[in-house]
């Protein structure tokens, strides 16, 4: 039961790695078993990295945080700036009784409104103070997902070296194993043979 419970645990990290639904039955030693070969394991930690963050929705949230963000801090740094609204209107004269219409005629004016925000300096500069601070939270998470992200992947690559140097020295002792079967094989035949003969020399000087 113990080994079952190990095996289904290891056949379940599989299929997460691979995405492959594998049964114990297709697992084999052999030499001709090449789906590991087949499947490729990224041993990067650069290339992990840029793949994290290229493809991992909770690093897209921290850098669209930041954006809005700086997006803010612009937007308060532009409440400093004079305000300049261009005014036109068109008035149309209409002269009444004996008045010359000559001396009445349309008129179209143009003017520029300037605002400058003198009373709400100090409310802008707490509402910028804000959203740098805003900024700066934003930053710092995004750092410390890159640095627990990179920790992460260079713990489960040493992890993969340690099982690769595990499998090979594994590989190597399956085959020392078959190698020393073999032999035994062959020592048990001769001792077979030995065997035989030594009953049949037994069974001549008996006979003779």
């Amino acid at each position: 039961i113990m080994y079952q419970s190990m095996l289904d645990d290891e056949m379940y990290k599989m299929k997460n790695m691979t995405g492959m639904q594998l049964s114990p039955d297709q697992i084999q030693s052999d030499e001709h078993f090449d789906l590991f070969k087949k499947y490729i394991f990224v041993d990067s930690p650069e290339k992990l990295m840029n793949m994290v963050m290229k493809y991992n929705d909770d690093y897209k949230m921290l850098v669209s945080a930041r954006k809005a963000a700086s997006e803010d801090i612009n937007a308060a740094n532009s409440s400093y700036f004079p305000t300049v609204d261009l005014v036109s209107s068109y008035v149309q004269n209409n002269p009444s009784g004996s008045a010359k219409k000559s001396d009445y005629e349309n008129e179209f004016k143009t003017g520029v409104n300037v605002s400058l925000n003198i009373f709400n300096g100090f409310r802008n500069s707490a509402q910028e103070s804000k959203m740098v601070a805003s900024y700066s939270q934003a930053k710092l998470q995004i750092d410390d997902f890159l640095l627990k992200t990179r920790y992460n992947i260079d713990s489960q690559l040493s992890k993969y070296s340690a099982a690769k140097e595990t499998y090979l020295v594994a590989e190597r002792s399956h085959k020392n194993a078959l190698q020393l079967t073999g032999l035994y094989e062959q020592e048990f035949q001769l001792g077979q043979e030995s065997l035989l003969d030594l009953i049949s020399s037994r069974n001549e000087a008996f006979q003779a």
